[in-house]
């Protein structure tokens, strides 16, 4: 298929978050779309999950803390968008750090991300943890990051042998973690047509490749979360379940520019 002309390029999107048998949500996510026509040229749109842990309210805070951090900092630095993205993320792990060293009921709190900065010309995507990206392509489901996670890098596990693996959820890095916080980041040109499924593990474990790509099929965005959480729901998530879903077309349909959609305004669970 033909690259899409970077002129004509429509981002339509949509994020939803379904509790499971949590009492409380510790994953966020957020949409920025700048209003600065030079700062949407140079930085692009940016898209955030992340899944928080730690203590009684420590998730919450620190899912909260890397999307708004990151977002706030990869606007404000100066610099290749790969390097500001890395940077923010960095920034994050440190701020929740700090955090967590002064506020009691927060001392062993820290977060996952997976972050993907929509340029006309390419995609950034930078993740620490397990929270994942997912590309729909022409009919397939491509899988784009590895997990961080300890039987992968310390013991050498194979990535098919830690699905059902009992230490499969053991993080090898993760936002709050001094030692352990460096992001992967990539790039990649899109096509006319792809989509993108930014998610938690609390999806990713519970729902089937198949039904990721299905849910891809769905005419627009809002539709394909629906689809990801009503399966989420129907499958009985143990975890909180949370995709964000982008559609690229050549319609020129836009998400409108706003400096910042926070979870509260984007997150929808099935009846």
């Amino acid at each position: 298929m033909d690259q899409l002309n970077r002129n004509e390029l429509g981002v339509v999107s949509f994020g939803g978050s379904y509790l499971g048998r949590r009492k409380n949500n510790e994953d966020s996510l957020g949409r920025t779309i700048p209003k600065d026509p030079q700062v949407l040229l140079e930085k692009g749109r940016l898209y955030i999950v992340s899944d928080g842990m730690g203590g009684v309210n420590g998730g919450e805070v620190a899912s909260r803390m890397a999307v708004e951090i990151v977002m706030d900092c990869y606007y404000a630095l100066n610099g290749p968008a790969e390097e500001c993205l890395r940077s923010a993320i960095r920034q994050a792990s440190a701020l929740i750090v700090a955090r967590a060293r002064e506020e009691a009921g927060l001392e062993n709190m820290g977060a996952t991300i997976i972050a993907a900065a929509v340029l006309q010309d390419r995609l950034i995507f930078a993740h620490v943890g397990d929270s994942r990206l997912y590309l729909y392509r022409e009919g397939s489901l491509h899988r784009l990051t590895r997990d961080h996670l300890h039987i992968l890098d310390t013991l050498g596990i194979s990535e098919a042998e830690a699905d059902t693996h009992p230490q499969r959820n053991i993080l090898s890095r993760a936002l709050g973690y001094p030692d352990a916080c460096n992001p992967d980041c990539s790039l990649l040109e899109f096509h006319s047509e792809d989509r993108l499924l930014l998610c938690t593990d609390g999806l990713s474990d519970c729902i089937s490749p198949e039904l990721m790509l299905a849910a891809l099929q769905s005419r627009t965005p809002k539709e394909a979360v629906n689809a990801l959480m009503s399966s989420a729901e129907r499958l009985k998530s143990k975890d909180n379940a949370t995709s964000l879903v982008i559609y690229f077309n050549s319609e020129k349909r836009q998400d409108p520019p706003t400096v910042r959609i926070p979870l509260a305004e984007m997150t929808m669970s099935p009846v």
